[in-house]
């Protein structure tokens, strides 16, 4: 890489934690056993704090004055102990904190361009934009830090379950455009076996200088010379998500490439082998063993004196008490009617709650829809009410989870049909959200409140379900008499919703019935065929524009049309769609003053520039910053966009207002390919 031999090493699929980390530097410096330093680059959970504003996608860099990570008990902090910072590890060599220096002052006087660097290599490998581009802003959502992701949704997306009210989010002002995004942040990694998802316990090691949290780097540090880079792909709380990884991994691996060009080889080669580092503790560790192995064998004999006298003291009636209470937490969740039956016998605590959800054995029989045991459970005085930690009661989960027959008993033995969890969320509104037909029907035929919202969203069953995609629910809703123009906190309406997330079927549908094609969510300020256009949703776009949606319309937070957002997002059929409707070639946004054509450039999008510049875009149009499509695409390093843009006749030695030419701005990139092409044309 450059000037560097690199060898990089990855965890085997699956694994994670200090003792997988150890073993492949291990068989690494086996197999290579003349590096001399390492980089530890990956994801991490993020930890915001008022000095460090993290953001997913952003960099956090192991760094600060005591040492870069610190090994910490989870099982300690979890239980609200005070954070104690004993585990100290040792620093990163001073080679790696040296550069890291020296690029945290370039950074500071030209930005960092990490974004610049990940969407150059997108460009470069398409196939990967898939699983690594950067997902919507809107996706990054960080929860205050009492919000707990509902425990019986486990599985479940936040943006579904938890979604964006802003009564339970943290507001955060959004970045500007002098701001680096993603940003640069350096301090102490958290480092355990265990994974960080508890929000008050992140908080409270924040406070501590703690900027992330992993599973990796405490296995190495004191035996493996390295620094550890990650990209932030969570908070380290309860609302874990997969959407922010990738692109997480390469802001950070941007960044680690980045570093390395500021270290010269022969610096490294002055360095000494890290094999070297780690035969010296050889025998500290295998003293170390012995003696571990000593401590062993005393404490298995002395646990086996202590089951012995245990098992002693217990006497066959305590044993067989104990056997059946040992059934007691599961009886209701498995349907065990005649255990059941016998701990009602033995006068069991017939409202016990399990102690992590705080569900009744009500409860969580009619989650999984055992109806006999509901029965059996009322018969015997259960509070048909109980509300476990999230005001769930038994007659919302059976909503829930679509157990018809058992809602239907809980209905007939006199259960609230409109009581709210503590998401606002009802039995009907959540029946509605997980596609549950015939609880839906049951519900509004014994007079559920069709219009009730949520206090997270502000959203109804008909606002659910057109955002879920869930048709038939929405035509049940229609015909109903639901609110077709509803909206929800943000100000989406179901045919925002639907069209946003392509369900073409509920446009239709609600089209049909004139709910508004031309009306705008409160955020975005983007109407139904702008979210289509952004989306790529072509058919749903060539629905609205036949239905009169006008073409021209302009987000209000950007002042784009659809046509520019399109091109931005490398819809080229929906580009071809809108220019063949009339859209205006030339329209700008108001942010950027870039066209469709410049966006295009700027992401990479060749097979868009083709079309526009086949109808005429013009190839010179400059945005507010002087900068051209091609300087744009010169910049970024996409090598076949600048050749394409050339052939069409984009003149070369343009500058921007900070007086860059687009040749200048490949050399300061590092983009060879595109100094080459440039510097061939020059000379010609």
């Amino acid at each position: 890489m450059g000037r560097h031999n690199i060898v990089i090493a990855v965890l085997p699929n699956g694994e994670y934690g200090l003792s997988s980390a150890a073993r492949v530097a291990r068989d690494m410096l086996h197999s290579f056993p003349n590096v001399r330093i390492g980089l530890m680059v990956g994801i991490g959970g993020g930890a915001p704090s008022l000095k460090h504003d993290i953001r997913l996608g952003d960099v956090v860099v192991g760094i600060s004055d005591k040492s870069g990570i610190v090994q910490y008990d989870f099982g300690k902090a979890i239980q609200g102990q005070e954070f104690q910072e004993t585990g100290f590890l040792n620093q990163a060599p001073t080679l790696l904190r040296t550069a890291v220096g020296g690029l945290m002052a370039q950074y500071e006087s030209d930005g960092n361009q990490i974004k610049e660097a990940v969407s150059s290599a997108l460009v470069r490998k398409p196939r990967l934009q898939k699983k690594y581009k950067r997902p919507e802003t809107t996706a990054d959502r960080l929860y205050r830090s009492h919000v707990v992701h509902p425990p019986f949704d486990s599985e479940a997306g936040c943006a579904a379950v938890c979604g964006d009210d802003a009564s339970t989010l943290v507001d955060r002002a959004e970045r500007g455009e002098d701001d680096d995004d993603p940003a640069i942040h350096y301090g102490l990694i958290a480092s355990a076996n265990t994974l960080m998802k508890d929000a008050l316990v992140r908080d409270e090691m924040a406070k501590k200088g703690v900027v992330c949290f992993e599973m990796e780097a405490a296995g190495l540090m004191n035996h493996f010379p390295c620094l550890v880079i990650r990209g932030i792909c969570d908070y380290s709380d309860s609302h874990k998500n997969k959407e922010w990884q990738g692109y997480a991994a390469m802001t950070a691996a941007a960044y680690a490439k980045h570093l390395l060009y500021r270290i010269t080889p022969n610096k490294v080669e002055a360095e000494n082998k890290i094999s070297s580092v780690v035969s010296g503790h050889y025998e500290v560790a295998k003293q170390h063993r012995e003696i571990a192995g000593e401590h062993l064998d005393v404490a298995k004999e002395h646990l086996k004196s202590q089951k012995d006298i245990a098992n002693e003291r217990l006497s066959e009636k305590e044993r067989e008490c104990h056997q059946l209470f040992r059934l007691t937490s599961n009886t209701s969740y498995y349907g065990h009617v005649a255990v059941v039956k016998a701990l009602i016998k033995t006068r069991a605590d017939i409202e016990a709650r399990d102690t992590k959800y705080g569900g009744t054995p009500l409860s969580w029989a009619a989650a999984n829809g055992h109806e006999d045991i509901v029965g059996l459970l009322i018969n015997n005085g259960a509070d048909i009410e109980a509300m476990d930690i999230n005001n769930g009661t038994p007659l919302l989960w059976a909503a829930k989870n679509g157990h018809a027959s058992t809602l239907s008993l809980l209905i007939q033995k006199g259960a609230e049909i409109d009581a709210k969890d503590i998401t606002g969320g009802t039995p009907l509104l959540w029946a509605a959200r997980n596609k549950r037909e015939g609880i839906i029907g049951l519900l509004i035929e014994k007079g559920a409140d069709i219009e009730a919202k949520d206090v997270r969203h502000g959203g109804t069953p008909l606002l659910w379900a057109a955002r879920n995609g869930h048709e038939d629910i929405v035509k049940m809703m229609i015909e109903n008499r639901a609110n077709i123009e509803t909206k929800d906190f943000n100000g989406d309406a179901p045919l925002l919703w639907a069209a946003r997330n392509g369900h073409e079927g509920i446009v239709k549908l609600l089209v049909e019935h004139r709910a508004d094609p031309e009306a705008k969510d409160t955020r975005h300020g983007a109407t139904a065929l702008l979210w289509a256009a952004k989306n790529g949703h072509e058919s749903i776009a060539r629905l609205l524009l036949d239905k009169g949606a006008d073409i021209e319309a302009k987000d209000t937070r950007h002042g784009a049309t659809a046509l520019p957002w399109a091109a931005r997002n490398g819809h080229q059929s929906i580009v071809k769609l809108l220019v063949e409707r009339g859209a205006s070639i030339e329209a700008k946004d108001a942010s950027f003053g870039s066209t469709g054509l410049a966006w295009a450039a700027w992401y990479g999008h060749d097979d868009v520039i083709k079309m526009l510049v086949g109808h005429g875009a013009d190839v010179e149009a400059k945005d507010f910053n002087d900068a051209t499509p091609l300087l744009y695409a010169a910049r970024n390093g996409c090598e076949s966009i600048v050749k394409l843009l050339m052939e069409f006749g984009s003149g070369i030695e343009v500058k921007d207002s900070s007086g860059q030419t687009p040749l200048l701005w490949a050399v300061k990139n590092g983009h060879d390919g595109v100094v080459k092409l440039l510097d061939k044309s020059l000379e010609s």
